[in-house]
């Protein structure tokens, strides 16, 4: 048997993927979808969702080893989150065709599994990698396909030491065979501007795991106007399929011609959409040497997964900061606004080795990444590294993480970051506004007159869990915007004073 696993993201049905998926008909290709974190059964939070240990959990209840390979040891499916009620259907030689989401049945205990493809969307894509770190203990001798879109989603201005950084470790999962990784370059400007569109380009940084040097890697990169807006995008769902549809013909369950059709669907997507000028996405790559052929003698560090720097940021061996912003400022525009002429003039007058200049210019890197936060502007991401780097130097000089944590927290409330986000990007998503949703924005205009201390901060935590919570707040259009807000506000507290005693596991779990 070869099992196809779907992860869905966050208030994700699968039916994006499941619409696509219509090329299947070999009956030893068995389907299974995973309702997204949110649900009870997997997660059970949107907000920083345990996804290692329902992983663990998941693998252990599903599945057991026999012999060599191992095959499914239960039918309760439900209990894991699996979706086994649900149908969808699909046009076939201009015939409807109804099919389950989940097509194990009973019967299919008794069989070895001897392949299996995971595959997802956002934190199902970080969930597949999840699962394949699981499933490589149950048999050294199970094949691995991933085919992850768009894993994980982090904000536009990360957080040093953000959780966007926690990424998984694969490179000994020895079984992962074919890796495809489809990442979106989101757009510079609108295809079609909105004048009452104040913000663009709300992005989110993707992730690529740690993977063993044995696999074979595919990385996509597609066009897209923004993360949200998916009317007008290419969709990374039809390039999954393209590659599911790939990887099942390599293995024999599919024809060239089924292939063929997925890969010229993808085409037409793409041309729809190739006059649209797509920025790099911001990325964070665990280990580049190898899969983007870096050579390692020449970079001062090892890129380790947690580091937060991207691939092409790196200093090189005896290269001072303002070297490095020179080389890297050949790579983007001529053009710099005040901000960054200001900064580059600190850059290159400050005294680099006094860490109190270094606190100063990493205070202002830090403000810079956050007064150009959803802006398309071609150096955020060598800010981001440049604060990086700053950081790192700091921590070598003998100044304390939890100082630097303690800078941020004060620039968040210098800069109204908050107040920002939500009069750029919650407040205009959506006109109509309920009395919850009101109260909520009276409650963020009131945070950004208080001090910073960590009580205000938990009330309006509370406030916001009590908007997420709400009924019907899964249909504002506002829902995935404040999740981002409260997610960033709750980092920003944990890095400045620890998690409490009941975050140092889960977190925050909102019940659905």
């Amino acid at each position: 048997m070869h099992l196809v696993i779907y992860f869905c993201g966050a208030r994700n049905s699968g039916n994006d993927f499941l619409n696509g998926y219509n090329y299947i008909n070999d009956p030893s290709v068995k389907t299974i979808v995973v309702e997204g974190c949110h649900h009870s059964k997997v997660c059970n939070s949107i907000l920083f969702p345990d996804l290692k240990a329902f992983a663990e959990r998941f693998v252990e209840n599903l599945f057991e080893k026999r012999d060599e390979f191992p095959r499914l040891k239960t039918t309760d499916l439900a209990e894991l989150g699996i979706n086994t009620s649900d149908y969808y259907s699909y046009m076939h030689n201009g015939e409807t065709v109804t099919r389950k989401k989940t097509s194990v049945t009973q019967k299919d205990i008794r069989d070895d599994i001897n392949s299996v493809t995971l595959t997802g969307f956002n934190r199902g894509a970080m969930m597949a990698f999840e699962v394949a770190i699981q499933m490589t203990k149950l048999s050294t001798k199970l094949e691995i396909d991933i085919i992850a879109n768009q894993p994980v989603a982090g904000n536009a201005y990360q957080i040093p030491g953000s959780a966007v950084t926690n990424i998984p470790d694969c490179s000994k999962c020895s079984s992962i065979r074919h890796v495809s990784v489809i990442v979106e370059a989101y757009a510079e400007s609108l295809a079609i501007p909105d004048a009452e569109e104040p913000f663009h380009r709300v992005f989110f940084t993707q992730i690529i795991p740690h993977l063993p040097s044995t696999a074979i890697r595919t990385l996509i990169v597609i066009p897209r106007e923004n993360h949200q807006v998916r009317e007008t995008s290419a969709d990374g769902e039809e390039h999954l399929n393209m590659e599911l549809a790939k990887s099942l013909k390599k293995r024999g369950f599919l024809s060239q011609e089924a292939v063929v059709r997925k890969t010229l669907t993808c085409r037409t997507s793409s041309f729809l959409y190739q006059q649209l000028n797509p920025s790099l996405p911001p990325l964070i790559i665990s280990d580049p040497p190898s899969f983007w052929g870096v050579q390692k003698d020449v970079l001062q560090q090892k890129l380790q997964h947690h580091t937060g720097l991207r691939r092409g940021y790196e200093l090189l061996l005896e290269e001072s900061l303002s070297a490095w912003w020179n080389r890297q400022d050949k790579k983007v525009s001529r053009y710099s606004t005040l901000l960054t002429q200001l900064l580059v003039k600190n850059l290159n007058s400050k005294d680099l080795s006094n860490p109190e200049d270094l606190k100063d210019l990493y205070k202002e890197a830090d403000t810079w990444l956050i007064l150009k936060t959803n802006f398309a502007s071609s150096r955020y991401a060598m800010v981001e590294a440049l604060r990086h780097h700053l950081g790192t130097k700091l921590i070598a000089l003998g100044v304390a993480p939890q100082e630097l944590a303690e800078i941020i927290w004060e620039n968040l409330h210098e800069t109204n970051y908050f107040l920002s986000e939500w009069n750029k990007t919650v407040k205009y998503s959506n006109y109509a506004r309920n009395k919850q949703t009101r109260d909520l924005q009276e409650a963020i205009q009131d945070y950004a007159g208080q001090a910073p201390t960590k009580e205000n901060a938990e009330k309006l935590l509370a406030i916001l869990d009590g908007w997420l919570e709400q009924e019907d707040a899964q249909s504002d259009m506002r829902f995935d915007l404040v999740v981002l807000i409260r997610e960033q506000l709750q980092e920003a507290v944990n890095l400045t004073y620890g998690p409490s005693a009941e975050e140092n596991h889960s977190f925050t779990v909102i019940n659905r």
